[in-house]
């Protein structure tokens, strides 16, 4: 190996490890509504601190920094948002992604503590930091699976024969995502999102807003602590999307008993998951995944298509098989025998 192979080598580490720095800078100036205070004018740093009332000194460290990024344009010593701010960084645009960003801050904090959770082999979380008892932190992170789960929710609508099915089950749908994009793309359907009593807080006000509500039926259901929660029956389509991770393994093949039996003769189930090889180390960004299940449940992991095809055969499922409509394997389809 020559000198210039291991220097290259050694870049690609060193900006691996380097990593938080761009994520530090882009999550502290969200956090401290410095793109919201530019909003889509053009601003100095000294008129800006006084604004946000901080230090001009590092405020100007930190839009130059931003600059660089190419999140902010500066001119003259005045900052502005670029075109991308405006649309992903300033409320009221178009893409606004603060959600995202809010969730990307909790992550964060939890990531500084990966040590614990690697010593002890699950989430260092307190129970107070749990999204379950906290309706702020809940409505926080369902608005980010929204920003999330849309552009995913269309490719699954847009690549799925679904005209057949009558009654969806939506099983810890969280916004309501899934549901109004497939009812969009097939009208026919009528839908049961069943999900924990806070999240449904928020999922009424967003199915409310899209005119979804005469659809779409909201049930609240601890469908993995509570094995007599109600989950409903008689579908003939299921959809379990991003939900099997947060589980280990036995309470995950229980839930998918539950749903065969909530489902009539010839219903599909989709599965949507960020599913893992067989040898757990790619795609890299699945192999991550793993790491932040590990800081963030108690048995959560990634699953492989065999792991959760076995799952689903066991429930009473057949005719197992990966759909190719994601750019990485993450849609699985099966049928009640």
């Amino acid at each position: 190996m020559n000198n210039s192979t291991k220097e290259t080598n050694l870049d690609k580490i060193l900006t691996r490890a380097s990593g938080f720095m761009d994520a530090q800078v882009i999550l502290t100036a969200h956090e401290m509504g410095i793109f919201n205070c530019l909003g889509s004018r053009a601003a100095s740093a000294d008129v800006l601190a006084d604004e946000l009332e901080i230090s001009e000194r590092g405020l100007r460290i930190l839009l130059d920094a931003l600059v660089s990024l190419g999140l902010l344009s500066k001119t003259n010593d005045h900052y502005k948002n670029t075109k991308t701010g405006l649309t992903h960084l300033v409320k009221g645009g178009s893409d606004y992604r603060g959600a995202t960003l809010d969730h990307l801050i909790r992550m964060r904090d939890m990531w500084l503590r990966l040590d614990e959770a690697v010593e002890k082999g699950t989430s260092p979380r307190k129970p107070e930091e749990s999204l379950v008892h906290n309706r702020d932190r809940n409505r926080s992170f369902i608005l980010a699976m929204k920003d999330f789960g849309t552009p995913n929710a269309k490719i699954i609508a847009g690549n799925l024969d679904l005209s057949k099915y009558e009654r969806l089950l939506d099983l810890g749908g969280g916004p309501g995502s899934y549901s109004m994009e497939i009812i969009r793309q097939f009208p026919q359907l009528r839908a049961t999102l069943v999900d924990l009593p806070l999240t449904l807080e928020v999922a009424e006000e967003i199915i409310k807003e899209s005119c979804m509500d005469e659809k779409i039926e909201l049930k609240a259901a601890d469908f993995y602590n509570d094995p007599h929660a109600d989950i409903g029956s008689g579908y003939d389509l299921a959809l379990i999307s991003n939900i099997l991770h947060i589980e280990g393994v036995d309470l995950n093949r229980k839930l998918l008993s539950r749903v065969n039996n909530a489902m009539v003769e010839d219903g599909m189930i989709l599965i949507h998951e960020a599913l893992i090889n067989e040898n757990r180390v790619s795609p890299p960004d699945r192999a991550m995944f793993a790491v932040n299940m590990l800081l963030h449940t108690e048995r959560g992991n990634c699953y492989t298509f065999n792991e959760i095809k076995g799952w689903l055969e066991e429930a009473g499922f057949s005719g197992v098989e990966l759909v190719d409509c994601f750019e990485k394997p993450s849609l699985m389809i099966a049928y009640k025998k």
